[in-house]
């Protein structure tokens, strides 16, 4: 069994700021693994990661967090400003879960499981289909006539995409690995995503000695981003009430290669 690689620098990149919308806040908004026993919302309770367990654990609340979002999302009752600030946090989960994957757990995949080379490369081409479908959607306000369609058709495949991770992969690595390295590659994964990236960045390497340098530089600066306009990317920052801000505005440059 190939030893498990040491964290490196980049997994400890600088510590997230207050983020995006115009309203006074808390100093720091916690991280989901030390906010308190779930987000309520008006859908749905969303489950905080677990301070302990393992990886596969931790990947598999990530996904019920995002479905939890997703069920406020398109809720009829979801009026026009919620919607978006509930679509940039789902997308800011996204983006930090598909970084943390790239870079820790596929790298799993491929050492234990027979045939893991094939299986990432079909999970990265997963991961660039629904990264490219959440840049199209942070583009567009939640009033736009395509906004409700295109976030529809990012759950959509992202729920195929956690499906066949849950059912096919997870089990497959559980049998594989040890438990206490799935318990040591939560704790890398946990790190990655609490200072990873918050937008999708489909052309950009996460894995490998490109996502060394890629990930933390791209993160920082979506992290700069999200604390100059404001913009809610943690399920915690959804818990107050005041008016939205301009975060759309600033991720949609950043997205759109203006800022």
């Amino acid at each position: 069994m190939a030893e498990h690689r040491p964290d490196d620098a980049a997994d400890h990149g600088p510590d997230h700021q207050a983020q995006h919308r115009t309203r006074p806040r808390p100093e720091h908004r916690a991280d989901a693994a030390e906010a308190g026993p779930g987000y309520e919302t008006a859908a749905h309770t969303m489950p905080n990661p677990p301070l302990t367990g393992d990886a596969l654990d931790l990947l598999t609340d990530d996904h019920r967090a995002m479905e939890a979002l997703f069920v406020e999302l398109e809720a009829p009752g979801t009026d026009a400003r919620r919607r978006g600030d509930l679509a940039d946090v789902l997308i800011a989960q996204i983006s930090r879960h598909a970084a943390a994957e790239e870079r820790h757990f596929y790298p799993a995949v491929r050492d234990h499981l027979p045939g893991g080379d094939q299986l990432v490369e079909q999970e990265l081409r997963e991961h660039a289909e629904v990264a490219e479908l959440a840049r199209r959607l942070i583009t567009l306000e939640p009033g736009d006539a395509g906004f409700g369609g295109l976030a529809e058709e990012l759950m959509g495949r992202l729920r195929q995409h956690m499906r066949a991770e849950e059912t096919k992969l997870f089990p497959r690595l559980r049998e594989a690995c040890p438990p206490q390295s799935l318990v040591d590659l939560g704790e890398r994964i946990r790190r990655t995503e609490r200072h990873g990236p918050t937008l999708p960045h489909p052309d950009a390497p996460h894995s490998g000695a490109g996502g060394r340098v890629a990930t933390p530089l791209l993160a920082a600066l979506d992290h700069l981003t999200d604390a100059l306009t404001d913009r809610p990317t943690r399920p915690a920052d959804l818990r107050t009430g005041e008016p939205a801000g301009h975060g759309r505005d600033g991720a949609r440059d950043r997205v759109n290669g203006h800022g």
